[in-house]
Formats: structure tokens, sequence, C-alpha cells
């Protein structure tokens, strides 16, 4: 038992830290009294309360730029329902309402927020949250558990997450990104899933992102939970693919900025991984090959024979891994798994979701890694991209897919999982009949000839195979070289120039026998050109870089007719102009400066023109 001293100490902190309202600390230290008296600690009593009377009533504050683009929502006392899974806000006089007028879906429904980032899926969407009297609050306890959520609290909902793909892609890098672009970090101190999956998929994942994880499931049937501060609304900034629900799979159009931040995002989780479980101090001497294959469906029959043939062909160190299942909820498990993959230089997998493996791979510095994707039987490889996408657009690596082409060395799928316990012999024998026709284009997620097929276990014939190998190397080095270079580079248009600095002009009058004037222009480049220019040369041998010039007459006799100007390029830091007085005595200058990478209009770096043009003109006496 600890003394009278240690006690009240212990809880003028807790009075001290209740002040200042530092609810961490506060959890923290009656942790340490329960354990003191080897009580078991319960979090979720902190969070029961008795009385719902202090809880404010609710504001909303939401934004959007327009009608096809994110909505977020942000909100003071947001409460949910787990018996009926709705929303709803305590609404009084008092409560701040604000949303733009792009909110509105029709005249009477608003898109609060989409709980997932999944493509084209309406089951997440926010469109409706019910209200009550604020003075009424304290009927909602009438046979409910009340639950009070301090602190900042993004709800969510996960698609997927027993699936690694699912889980990185749909959930993980959309709400890193969310955090980042909408709230800021460090800023997120509890993240409530509004989901029916078990609370430790993904848990190291999560982990990194907030400080404490609830789940819907924590939460007795008959409970109404409000939260303090809630954040609707997960981007979708990093998702590249969408699964087909409302058309065809396929990569979502991307410009190549939004492969560049994506990237971003992908190498700023890899790093908070590495660092939470030690790996990032570990460097790749030596590159390995990682094969990946299945144990349950979609299995290398011939798996040894195979494994032989990638070693002496590559002459290289192989790492075979055999998974059953995603190891995501076991961190000892995920971090051997990520560890064995980390520094290869090939990653050979069957289709599935441990290929979002390839993300852990710690890229080298000239970025050659090569990922080979196979499918079994009667499945191109242009039905499904997703990780075609991956691994050229955001990671930069090289990607070749190879499909099973003999029809012999396909063993079909046991039918009793996977949705095909169902079918009678006839449907069974029609889909193995039609296995050597082109699948014609399906909608997501039952679409009985693509499962049949995607779940064969193959027989990888050496022969063929070791011929794709040796064509897959004549064609891919041109094509690796230049969609990396892209891929490396791509973000060259965040490079801008300062402005040209400190113009100034003068007259010059040759007397000879020609009497030819002259008008001298002068400036000095941008202050941030030696930056840029170094930069460029990490990447390119041969960088051109020029002025433009452009100068406009000033007509101060007849109002009627159009200003000229004319445009003259330069590579130095004046400009000479023979000059007619006839013609004008008066003109104003503009000049920047253009970098050129390539021939292309999304090479150019430049900068704007100076924003207060130069003035230029003589006086009667021939000054400036």
């Amino acid at each position: 038992m600890p003394n009278k001293a240690t006690i009240f100490i212990t809880f003028f902190a807790l009075f001290i830290a209740l002040i200042v309202n530092k609810h961490d600390f506060i959890r923290q230290t009656i942790e340490e009294l329960f354990k003191m008296y080897r009580t078991e600690f319960d979090e979720m009593s902190l969070l029961r309360k008795t009385s719902i009377k202090f809880v404010p009533p609710s504001s909303i504050w939401c934004s959007s730029s327009n009608p096809d683009e994110e909505k977020y929502c942000r909100f003071e006392t947001l409460c949910y329902r787990t018996n009926s899974n709705e929303y709803f806000l305590l609404f009084d006089s008092n409560s701040s309402i604000f949303y733009p007028p792009s909110l509105f879906i029709t005249n009477h429904t608003i898109f609060f927020g989409r709980l997932s980032a999944v493509w084209d899926h309406n089951r997440f969407l926010i469109k409706y949250l019910a209200t009550i009297p604020f003075e009424r609050r304290e009927e909602l306890r009438n046979g409910s558990q009340f639950y009070w959520i301090p602190g900042h609290t993004l709800i969510m909902s996960r698609f997927k997450p027993d699936n690694l793909l699912h889980l990185i892609h749909d959930d993980i890098l959309p709400l890193q990104a969310t955090i980042r672009e909408q709230i800021g970090t460090n800023m997120i101190d509890i993240l409530f899933f509004n989901d029916h999956w078990p609370l430790l998929l993904g848990h190291p994942f999560f982990k990194q992102l907030t400080k404490r994880v609830f789940s819907q499931n924590e939460f007795t049937s008959e409970s109404v939970i409000c939260f303090q501060n809630a954040y609707l609304g997960l981007s979708t900034s990093t998702v590249w693919y969408q699964y087909g629900f409302k058309r065809p799979q396929s990569p979502i159009p991307r410009k190549l900025e939004e492969y560049r931040y994506i990237q971003i995002q992908v190498n700023e989780l890899r790093e908070k991984l590495f660092s939470l479980m030690r790996l990032d101090r570990i460097d790749c001497p030596r590159r390995n090959i990682v094969l990946i294959a299945r144990e349950e469906n979609r299995r290398i029959l011939n798996l040894n024979e195979f494994s032989r043939y990638i070693s002496k062909k590559f002459s290289n160190n192989l790492d075979v891994i055999l998974v059953s299942r995603d190891k995501i909820d076991n961190f000892i498990e995920l971090k051997q798994l990520i560890n064995r993959v980390m520094c290869a230089e090939k990653f050979v997998a069957m289709h599935g979701s441990e290929q979002i493996l390839a993300l852990f791979i710690k890229p080298p510095a000239n970025n050659q890694i090569e990922v080979i994707e196979l499918f079994p039987y009667g499945i191109e490889a242009e039905r499904s991209t997703i990780y075609r996408t991956f691994a050229e657009s955001i990671l930069g690596y090289r990607y070749s897919a190879w499909t099973n082409p003999i029809r012999a060395n396909t063993r079909f799928p046991n039918e009793n999982v996977h949705g095909l316990s169902h079918l009678t012999e006839e449907q069974k024998n029609s889909i193995q009949k039609s296995i050597d026709e082109p699948l014609e284009p399906f909608l997501c997620c039952d679409h009985l000839g693509w499962l049949y097929r995607i779940y064969q276990d193959t027989i990888v014939d050496i022969n063929i195979f070791n011929r794709f190998l040796d064509e897959m190397k004549m064609t891919t080095d041109q094509h690796h070289h230049s969609s990396s270079l892209l891929l490396l580079n791509h973000n060259h248009q965040f490079w801008n120039f300062g402005e040209v600095q400190n113009l100034r002009c003068q007259f010059i009058s040759i007397k000879n026998d020609e009497d030819i004037d002259r008008i001298k222009i002068e400036w000095d480049p941008p202050w941030n050109l030696p930056f840029i220019i170094e930069q460029q040369q990490k990447h390119e041998s041969q960088r051109q870089y020029h002025y433009e010039v452009i100068i406009q007459k000033e007509n101060d006799t007849d109002l009627k007719q159009p200003v000229q100007h004319n445009v003259y390029h330069t590579s130095n830091t004046w400009f000479e102009l023979k000059y007619n007085e006839n013609s004008f005595h008066c003109f104003h200058v503009w000049i920047k400066i253009k970098l050129n990478r390539d021939k292309s209009e999304n090479g150019i770096i430049k900068s704007h023109f100076n924003r207060r043009p130069l003035f230029c003109c003589q006086n009667d006496d021939g000054s400036t």
C-alpha cells in the first residue's frame, strides 16, 4: 500500500492535470494506481458516465471546394447510438452549423463525408445526421450506457482489414493523408472504428497514427457514445485503384503530381514502420530475391522446382516465403515478414494481397527493383492491374506479368470455398468449358468466371517461364529507364525560380558614322538560381536556361492605337536594343527566367514575370 504522502502527491498531480486538460496523463496515472493495488485497469470504466448534463450542445463545421472533391466535417459533441448505428446531434440555439452549398446532394440530403476511402462504394457515405433537442439530452440515458470520449477523435470504417492490400490501400494510407491534409499531425488522440472487424486487425499500423484505438464492438449494444471533438471524412488522395463496383476494375486516373504525392505518403508509412520495428538502421549490403508463394489457394504446385530455377537463373540468394494468411494482427510475425522482403532486388509473387509487401523494400540508389506478378491460366494480366500501377507509377519499379499459358498445368479450385459452393454441376462444367475464352468486362465482386479462374493452382512450366524472363529483359530495360526517371523527376513542377532582381535600364548614345543609339537593360538573376541548378545537376547532365524579355512601348499620342510589345530571349543578364528616337521614348519591361529540362512543356522550370514592371523613359537631356 502506498503511504499517505504518495497518495496526496498523486491525487494533487491528477488535480493539476485535470485543470490543464491532460487526459493522457490522468489515464496513465490512474492505470499505475490500479497496478499498485493489483487491480485490472478498465479504461472503458473511465469513459462511462452517470450524467449527461455536462455535455455541451453540438456544433458542426464542414468544408468542400466543389461538389466533386472531398468533404470534411469537424464536430463538437457528435453522438452515436450503437443499437441503431446512427450519428446524431444535440441541437439548440447555441449550436454553430456551417456547411457550404457543395455539400448538398439534393435539396434535403447533405453529404457529411465518407467513412472509407474505397472508390464508388456508397455504404460508407454519411448523408444523414439525426438531431434531438439539447434540453432533453438526459433522456438518452434511459436504458442505455452513456460514454464520453474526450480529446480529438477521427471516425472511420475499415473495409477489409484482414487483407494486407486492402488494409494499406483502403485504410492506412487514406488515414495518414487525412490527418496530414485536414487535421494536422499529433492532433488525433483517438481513432474510432465504426465497423465490426476485430480490433487487433492492422493494429501495428494504426498505432503509428493515433494514441488510442476504439471499436464499436467494445461498447454494449445499448450504448450512447458522445465525442468531444470528432472528424468525419476520409481522404481519397492516396487511392490509386477502384475495385469495379460501378464499372470494371481499373486504375484511378491520376496526374503525375498525384502519383508523386502517393509516393511520398508510401515512403512516410515505410519509414514510420521501420522506425517502430527498429529496422531503420538495417542496411542492405547484399540484395536477394524474394518469392511469395501461397499455401491455401492459388498455389504453385511445383514450388521446389521453380525455386531452384529462380535461384540458379539469377545466381542470387533466394528467400521463399510461404503465406497462408496476412500476418497483420501479430506484430512479431509482421516484423519478420517485412524484414525478409526489405532487401529484395527481385520480387516474384503469385497474384494476391501479399504483393503489397513490395512497399517495404528499401529502394537502392538506382531504384532498380524488379517485380514479377504471376497469374493462373485464363487470367489476362490487364484484368487486374492494381499491383502494376503500384509498382510502376508509384514505386517506380520495373514490372512484368506472366500468365500460365498451358491449360494442362492448371488445377481447378475447390468449389466449397470462395463463393463457389452453391454451383450446380452444370454451372461448374460450363465455367470450365469457357475457361479458354477471354473474360468479358465484369463488375465486382461475385463474377463466377473470375472466381473460378483466379483461385486455380498452377504448375509453372520452367522452359516457358525462362523464355519469358529473357524476352522481358530485352523489352523492359529502356521502358523502365524512362518511366522510373519520369517518376523520380516528375515533381519538377514544384521547382520555381524567384523573380529576377534589380532591373535597370539606360539609353546609350553611340556617336559614329551611323549615329546609332541603343537601349541597355540589365538585371540580376533570381536569388534561388544556384539552388535549383545544383538540384537539377543530380539528375541531368545538360541544362539550358534563358531569360524572356518583354518590352512594351508606351504610346502617349494616340490612345486608340493598341499597345505594342516585343518578346526577346537571351542567356545573359543584359539585353541591348537598337533605339530609334522617333519610335518611342518610354517603355515597360518584364523579364522571367526559364530552364528547359526537356522538350516537353512540362519539362520547363520557370519564374513568373517581375510583378512591378521596370519603367524606362528618356528625358529631354538624354538621361533616364
